[in-house]
């Protein structure tokens, strides 16, 4: 009983042979030979429809997925390897700072500028308890900033204070610098 009164609910809701009545009236006035192309072209069309709505998107979506996932596996596996590389190379540095704890900060600047080639810029160089002081003139910037970082790096020591001033000359800098030991 219930079944008969969703059933008659649906019908009123929808239809379909109300729908396509004029249709179906125009394909039956056709020829056989018409009606098979119109059938045929509509089928073809529906084919098109779900293959350009439904699949190729889906299938379009799936390969760009594919192509992300790929990409981010390979991103993985190079942070993995750096990782490793990281690791290996703090442990180095680690050892190799502390080869150097008998020595004295000054002369490690001494070392470090010799061989980074900051000595001839190097104007005045000061001692004391905490750490060392420099000034240099005309220095090149950036040779300046390789310099600080192979103390930080190979030596463990730090800038503590910094001033820097332009020269005249382009990419020139006069500096007064205080470098100290890290104290970790």
């Amino acid at each position: 009983m219930n079944l008969d009164i969703i059933n008659e609910k649906i019908k009123g809701m929808v239809d379909f042979s109300a729908l396509f009545s004029p249709a179906q009236k125009r394909l039956d006035a056709m020829e056989a030979r018409e009606r098979h192309m119109v059938i045929a072209a509509g089928v073809v069309i529906v084919i098109t429809l779900l293959y350009a709505l439904i699949w190729e998107p889906i299938f379009s979506n799936l390969e760009n997925q594919r192509q992300r996932y790929q990409s981010q596996h390979q991103l993985l596996i190079w942070m993995k390897e750096k990782t490793r590389e990281i690791k290996t190379l703090q442990s180095a540095g680690i050892q190799s700072t502390a080869r150097f704890d008998n020595q004295s900060t000054a002369s490690l600047v001494e070392r470090s500028a010799q061989s980074m080639g900051m000595k001839p810029f190097i104007k005045k160089q000061t001692s004391d308890k905490k750490g060392v002081k420099i000034d240099l003139e005309q220095a090149d910037f950036n040779r300046i900033i390789l310099w600080l970082n192979d103390m930080q790096t190979r030596y463990s020591i730090q800038t503590s204070n910094i001033k820097i001033e332009q020269h005249d000359k382009p990419g020139a800098v006069d500096v007064r610098v205080t470098l100290e030991r890290d104290s970790s």
